[in-house]
């Protein structure tokens, strides 16, 4: 978009976009739509394929090289997103961030287990809330 002179407000401006979504779309951050990449090619004037190939090579990098690259090292690429900031604390900082997720996690697990519990009768659960208590009474025999 530099070569072109064009900024991200007059980009996004043309294609209706937030300026925000502009930016992480330059950045690397965001993968456009079928219709925006179409929209992009008319704007920047190049050819539709040629953006259409640069966009897939972008989704397949974004969602096989970096799981790859994560999985080799025998991590989840959701360590990726923490790594910056871990590196950023203090020495000091560390425990208490590590207390946090851990508790973070253990708060997931929790609510999974429970999900878990509740698809097994949805419905039971579902009318457990919407009826009032109901007295268990004894049924009486009568005698002969």
């Amino acid at each position: 978009m530099d070569q072109l002179d064009l900024s991200i407000r007059e980009l996004s401006k043309q294609l209706g976009i937030s300026r925000d979504h502009a930016r992480r779309l330059q950045a690397g951050e965001a993968l456009p739509s079928r219709l925006l990449v179409q929209k992009t090619a008319v704007a920047l004037g190049v050819p539709l394929e040629e953006l259409q190939l640069a966009v897939q090579r972008d989704r397949i990098r974004k969602t096989f090289v970096t799981r790859t690259i994560a999985e080799a090292s025998g991590r989840s690429g959701r360590v990726s997103l923490f790594k910056p900031l871990i590196n950023a604390l203090d020495t000091e900082q560390v425990p208490a961030a590590y207390a946090m997720l851990e508790s973070l996690a253990k708060t997931a697990k929790s609510k999974r287990s429970l999900a878990k519990r509740s698809a097994v009768r949805p419905e039971k659960e579902a009318l457990k809330h919407m009826l009032p208590a109901q007295k268990k009474t004894k049924k009486r025999v009568s005698g002969a």
